[in-house]
């Protein structure tokens, strides 16, 4: 029927376009979400849409992957603060074919909470484009992370007494030695230098607090 349209979508592999966070970011703080694109073959063109829940966390900026940047192509960000959505479009001359590239970064900061809060970050409404002269539409899917929000501590107070003293020292101690189930919150309150792991760094350091070195 040559009344009837039709469009044709190139045969491939689909492309994931995966946001991966920090598995535990601590309240009242920032931190980085960086989506990445998977099984990339061709692909010139992408609109897509973050989601995160506008009532835990603010938008901050979004960032494009430095490929994109030194190979002049063009993007733009669209925010809906209130809806907890960023849309991101980028444009490209050219291709990009890869097994995973950083596509965009965007950061995020979590509000105030009173108990640990886990909270979803999805990314859907994916539309990719290949680098031919007729652009053909590509398949693509979303995925999603999660983040764990957790109430304002002071870093380097194991014990949660909100002071950093002796105590905090010697549990302390207790862990480096006989390391034990800890709390979430404990796990980052303790790691002092953020090295990923409670060690006697951390501990020299609640040492040098305490005596004010």
């Amino acid at each position: 029927d040559s009344n009837v349209a039709t469009v044709n979508i190139r045969v491939g592999p689909v492309v994931v376009i995966r946001p991966v966070s920090p598995v535990e970011a601590l309240s009242d703080r920032e931190f980085e979400v960086r989506i990445m694109g998977e099984n990339l073959l061709d692909v010139a063109g992408a609109q897509f849409r973050l989601h995160f829940d506008s009532e835990l966390f603010t938008f901050v900026v979004a960032r494009v992957g430095v490929e994109f940047t030194s190979s002049g192509c063009v993007s733009d960000t669209g925010v809906d603060p209130d809806a907890g959505i960023v849309t991101l479009v980028f444009a490209c001359r050219s291709g990009f074919t890869e097994a995973s590239m950083l596509l965009w970064t965007v950061t995020l900061m979590g509000s105030t909470v009173t108990e640990s809060t886990t909270s979803t970050l999805t990314v859907d409404d994916v539309r990719l484009s290949d680098s031919q002269p007729f652009p053909l539409p590509i398949p693509g899917e979303g995925t999603e992370t999660i983040v764990t929000l957790l109430p304002i501590g002071l870093c380097g107070d194991l014990t949660g007494d909100g002071r950093v003293n002796v105590v905090d020292a010697v549990f302390g101690m207790k862990v480096i030695v006989n390391p034990g189930s800890l709390s979430a919150t404990q796990e980052i309150l303790g790691d002092v230098v953020r090295d990923g792991e409670i060690n006697i760094f951390d501990l020299i350091h609640i040492l040098q607090f305490i005596v004010g070195t």
